[in-house]
Parts: structure tokens; C-alpha cells; sequence
């Protein structure tokens, strides 16, 4: 099992809200003399993977460990964050809200590594968001992964 932290920056001065009326996503504006630094969409998710590992051994018992295979995933959480100036002042907004991603998702993995550190590369099956509840997006992500043996 582990926790997948992924931070989807937006481009421009984008972000997105959830509309309190219709539910759907809409864009989060802001005044024309707002400076905007930075936009993300964060979202944290408890992952459990099936692979299929293989070692090869370098030296005593140091090994390369090469995998494969699928991995799910339940979202635990999810915000957004906007970074701006207003009137010369540093200003951050934080909403948290499920934002119509789907709860659960999976998707195929590989792994290369040496002792604690891997390098891993996955892509989701699932979209990002739920069926017509926003963008179809099918998100990869490719990270380090630190283990204890």
C-alpha cells in the first residue's frame, strides 16, 4: 500500500470551482487587477498495486528490481490552491472539494530501482473526472519511490 500526492498545475491564470447550483466544474475568476502566481489542483490518493517483480542481483545481496502491473487507487483528498498578489499583498486561496474527480481509479505501472529507490511510470485507465462531470482526462504520472527493505 502507499499514498500517491500528484499537484496538477493549471496554465495561465485558470483554476476551477465546483458550481454550488448545477454541481458542475466551472472556471474560478478573479479581478482584472489580480496578479496571479500560481494555480494547482492537488489530490492525494491511498494506492494498493499487484506486480510482478523480477531481481537482478549486482552484487551480495544488492539488486535491480524491475516491475509491472496494476495499481488502484481511493482518493482521500483533494484542493485547490491559488497564489496571487492583490494590492501588493501575497494572497492564498485553498478549497477543499471532491471537484467531480472519480473516487476510485486504476491503472498500469512499471517500476526500475536499486535497494530503496525506484523510478516509477503509471497511467490511468480511468478518467480523471467522473463521466460527463468534466474534462475526459487520463492522467500519468512518473515519480520516485522510496521503500524501506
Amino acid at each position: 500500500m502507499g499514498l500517491e500526492f500528484n499537484n496538477y498545475r493549471f496554465d495561465g491564470d485558470n483554476s476551477i470551482i465546483k458550481d454550488p447550483v448545477t454541481r458542475e466544474i466551472v472556471s474560478l475568476e478573479y479581478d482584472a487587477g489580480t496578479y496571479i502566481e500560481k494555480t494547482k489542483l492537488a489530490t492525494t490518493y491511498l494506492t494498493v498495486p499487484l506486480l510482478l517483480e523480477f531481481q537482478i542481483p549486482v552484487s551480495g545481496h544488492k539488486r535491480i528490481h524491475i516491475s509491472g502491473g496494476v495499481i488502484g487507487g481511493l482518493k482521500i483528498g483533494s484542493h485547490t490552491k491559488v497564489v496571487y498578489k492583490e494590492d501588493g499583498s501575497k494572497q492564498k486561496d485553498k478549497i477543499n472539494d471532491d471537484f467531480n474527480l472519480s473516487p476510485l481509479r486504476y491503472g498500469v505501472t512499471a517500476r526500475i530501482g536499486y535497494r530503496a529507490l525506484k523510478i516509477f511510470a503509471t497511467y490511468n485507465l480511468t478518467q480523471m473526472f467522473e463521466t460527463g462531470q468534466g474534462p475526459e482526462l487520463y492522467p500519468v504520472s512518473i515519480g520516485l519511490i522510496l521503500a524501506d527493505f
